[in-house]
């Protein structure tokens, strides 16, 4: 399990490097920046709340012209898929992008607000969380609501600047959902292989 942690670990400080410069490039373009951003989306109205907040990576101008601006890496990590064990749970992992971080799963009572109570831990509405030079915080950026598809969960994370511990704890989560089997990867990522 140390490897996985540590690929994790360096999936999430690549992540953030690029991130951190990125901003720092929109900062100095526009005027009245901000990073993380909260929006709450009307089309997910029906979702509980969680499911309905989304932090956009950066944010410029007013409120009459307001420009949002999304950060993807464009270079990611590279590793062989890895089978470890998290707790209870049997998982494999496979390259990941931190903001993309795409989980299959076996089945689970996904309407439990066990998960949905993590997640708005994580989105942090009140912005507790103590941030950067930059402003920037430790939140998860979004998630969305699990499906089913083929006997499997499927949800996906995009874990922004939260630290590993979101995800120490989400595999807590997890296993308290009856979680048995797990395999995360990133979409995007499997289709550049």
């Amino acid at each position: 399990m140390s490897d996985v942690i540590e690929i994790i670990e360096q999936v999430r400080e690549h992540y953030l490097q690029g991130y951190r410069q990125s901003y720092e490039s929109f900062s100095q373009a526009h005027d009245k920046s901000a990073p993380e951003v909260l929006l709450q989306l009307q089309n997910r109205d029906k979702l509980p709340l969680a499911y309905q907040l989304y932090r956009i990576d950066m944010a410029s101008g007013d409120s009459d012209s307001p420009k949002f601006s999304e950060f993807n890496h464009d270079s990611h990590l590279s590793f062989s898929p890895t089978q470890f064990t998290a707790n209870s749970i049997e998982a494999e992992l496979h390259p990941i992008a931190w903001n993309a971080v795409e989980f299959e799963t076996n089945e689970f009572n996904f309407d439990s607000e066990v998960l949905s109570d993590w997640a708005l831990k994580w989105l942090d509405q009140e912005e507790q969380a103590d941030s950067d030079e930059f402003g920037i915080g430790c939140y998860i950026h979004s998630i969305t609501f699990p499906e089913l598809e083929n006997g499997k969960v499927h949800f996906s994370i995009d874990f922004g600047t939260a630290t590993i511990g979101s995800f120490y704890e989400l595999i807590s989560v997890l296993v308290e959902l009856g979680v048995t089997e797990m395999k995360l990867h990133s979409h995007t990522l499997l289709e550049d292989q």
